[in-house]
């Protein structure tokens, strides 16, 4: 058996699921998640760091990744509803913070051609 030199994958994967099964509203903070693990703060830190991430940017990519289906979904009438949906105080506050995520704006997004 050879010895690898990569740190095992698992933690930011694992901490994707978690949020991506729970509504915004009810994702732990750091210390929470860390406290029902039952390991430091510091190792989990360092476990995502050694992956690429951190827990701040893991919710940021859950909520886009929402925010983008229901985009897609067509299931809304309007911008201002996935706002409402992914709890945002208004919808200019949505559109501000999805082109900061995206690149681009939520209806610009909607009419790029999809890749294949």
């Amino acid at each position: 058996m050879t010895q690898s030199s990569s740190i095992e994958p698992g933690w930011k994967e694992a901490t994707l699921e978690y949020l991506s099964r729970l509504p915004a509203k009810a994702w732990p903070t750091q210390q929470e998640l860390v406290r029902r693990l039952s390991i430091s703060e510091r190792f989990y830190r360092q476990r995502l760091m050694l992956e690429g991430s951190s827990y701040k940017a893991l919710k940021i990519e859950v909520r886009l990744n929402r925010a983008i289906s229901l985009l897609r979904s067509g299931c809304y009438r309007s911008i201002g509803e996935v706002a409402d949906e992914m709890e945002f105080c208004d919808e200019h506050s949505f559109r501000k913070t999805f082109k900061r995520w995206a690149g681009c704006s939520p209806s610009l997004f909607l009419i790029r051609p999809k890749p294949f």
